[in-house]
């Protein structure tokens, strides 16, 4: 198996094009959103976070029985000490959220965990006397299936074809086998890429459903790892926020709270991220959730199957908590409510929406947590690395437009631009001494001569236009290959890390290219350029 080898180039957000308004402007700034947060993100602010969760929170039994539970797994028994870690009152976490993407799926998954490890290791040197573990918080509640269904590999997309309702943690999952088995002869030539497909298939196989699976999957990559795995779709964390559920279901707190912060957000020229209900809760049963609506005094679910009266809605809340599912605005406190955590590692959108809720938190006296944005990164793969030298180019030029990057080689490679860039400025240059000679004649002789000189201009332009065509089309070839090593590294003009899966690097590379990324990345670091050196075997 190669060893994974890179040079990693930080880069200012701004480098990097397709990111919205908000998410530039707290990621850059976030003093600018101090209304809106409890504090910014640095390890320096850990320390307040720390007292601040101290002052209200009360459930480290609890959450870890019921980590223990979901642990029962022979396979998982080496995370038992890790989990009674968490009753240690100096122990705290480090989460991240994200909906269980078909084998990882894409780049930002992996780049999101990745972060969050970092920083617990930079917070274990920073302050030994406190214990830091990662929580990865996995939405298989969620019931958008084309959200995870699908992962695309070397151009080739596989779809996990299901005609499953409701939450995706608990579809059964045997029909990804083809998917896998699809894997495998893609990566046949890899012997060690088709022994984790194999062992990704056993894990199917043994598995009850998606959730299982996922844990499995998750573990193989991460487990070795400070780093545990949540479901959050479980009775005994329910019956722990019954609480919040209750105050949501019968105050709507969340969008009556929210309302100042989005007001703010407005205030500086953005959009809020989510749209807040009056109730922003689901009704969950197998194959089926659907969100619950007030209506003329009564709770409804959206597609009218079921209702219930105010005393009759409580009494199930009461009776079975975990039949109420939280939206993507109320699992944020549903997630602070159960855990000892400090900070929440999220990507552009998640930032954006967490932005809203702080007054919810403050309602609820739950602290809220430092809210860092992961970096963003694009991958040079050795490949691409190796096209763009021969390119003469930098590599960094690929940040630039297309028209710019095909300008930047022209400019490169053609001496005949130069030359002629050198006699249109020579000639530009005669006719501005012309017109400083012309300036003493009289006002109708210098208007008209001033017309023949813009003739002139637009003629210089246009003969400009037909060189820089001509040499265009010398250089054809290479201008495609400039055009393919800018859709490799921008897909369809947008983020690399939204477009290309992550497993493709991992089966290549194997731990290595978790391992030295955590090893050399830094926090501080907000953006970077992943620049793949020759890579050795090991």
């Amino acid at each position: 198996m190669l060893k994974f080898n890179a040079e990693l180039l930080s880069l200012s957000p701004l480098d990097i094009k397709g990111f919205k308004s908000l998410d530039l402007e707290y990621w850059l700034s976030p003093n600018e959103f101090g209304s809106l947060i409890e504090n910014v993100p640095s390890l320096e602010n850990i320390k307040l976070q720390i007292e601040s969760k101290k002052k209200n929170y009360n459930n480290r039994e609890e959450i870890a029985n019921i980590l223990l539970d979901q642990h029962l797994d022979s396979e998982f028994l080496n995370k038992v000490p890790l989990i009674q870690r968490i009753k240690n009152e100096n122990t705290f976490s480090i989460i991240c959220a994200h909906q269980p993407l078909l084998l990882g799926g894409h780049l930002y998954w992996w780049y999101k965990i990745i972060h969050c490890l970092t920083l617990q290791k930079e917070l274990v040197q920073m302050y030994p006397e406190y214990d830091f573990l990662v929580i990865y918080y996995s939405g298989t509640e969620d019931h958008d299936f084309e959200e995870i269904q699908k992962i695309k590999v070397f151009q080739e997309e596989l779809v996990w074809n299901s005609n499953q309702e409701g939450a995706n943690g608990r579809k059964n999952c045997q029909d990804i086998i083809p998917i896998l088995n699809q894997l495998k002869l893609l990566f046949q030539n890899n012997e060690n890429a088709i022994a984790c497909i194999d062992s990704y298939t056993k894990y199917v196989e043994s598995s009850k459903d998606y959730n299982q699976f996922y844990q499995k999957f998750f573990y193989s990559i991460f487990g070795s790892y400070d780093i545990l795995y949540f479901n959050p779709d479980d009775a005994k964390a329910k019956k722990l926020a019954i609480p919040y559920f209750h105050k949501e279901i019968q105050q709507g707190i969340i969008k009556s709270y929210s309302e100042e912060a989005e007001r703010i957000i407005k205030s500086k020229k953005h959009t809020p991220q989510a749209h807040t209900h009056d109730l922003n809760l689901f009704y969950l049963q197998d194959n089926y959730r659907v969100l619950i609506q007030k209506s003329e005094g009564m709770f409804v679910t959206k597609d009218k199957r079921f209702n219930w009266t105010k005393e009759q809605i409580e009494n199930e809340l009461q009776q079975a908590p975990e039949n109420f599912s939280p939206n993507v605005v109320a699992r944020p406190i549903y997630q602070e409510y159960l855990f000892p955590n400090v900070v929440f590692v999220g990507g552009g959108a998640e930032v954006s929406y967490w932005l809203q809720l702080k007054n919810v938190f403050e309602l609820l006296n739950i602290s809220y947590p430092i809210l860092w944005r992961r970096f963003s990164a694009i991958h040079y793969p050795i490949s691409v690395v190796e096209k763009i030298q021969t390119l003469d180019l930098q590599l960094l030029d690929f940040l630039m437009p297309i028209e710019n990057i095909v300008s930047q080689y022209l400019k490169n490679n053609s001496d005949f631009l130069d030359k002629y860039s050198s006699t249109e400025a020579s000639v530009l240059k005669e006719i501005d001494n012309l017109t400083q000679i012309t300036n003493k004649l009289d006002n109708s002789t210098q208007n008209s001569i001033a017309s023949d000189i813009i003739r002139i201009k637009q003629s210089l332009e246009h003969i400009k236009g037909k060189v820089e065509k001509a040499e265009k089309s010398k250089s054809e070839i290479s201008i495609r290959k400039i055009e393919k090593v800018k859709e490799l590294l921008f897909p369809n003009l947008s983020l690399q890390e939204r477009h290309e899966n992550g497993l493709s690097y991992y089966l290549k590379f194997g731990p290595s290219f978790i391992e030295f990324l955590i090893k050399h990345y830094k926090t501080e670091i907000k953006a970077m350029a992943i620049i793949e050196k020759t890579n050795s075997s090991e």
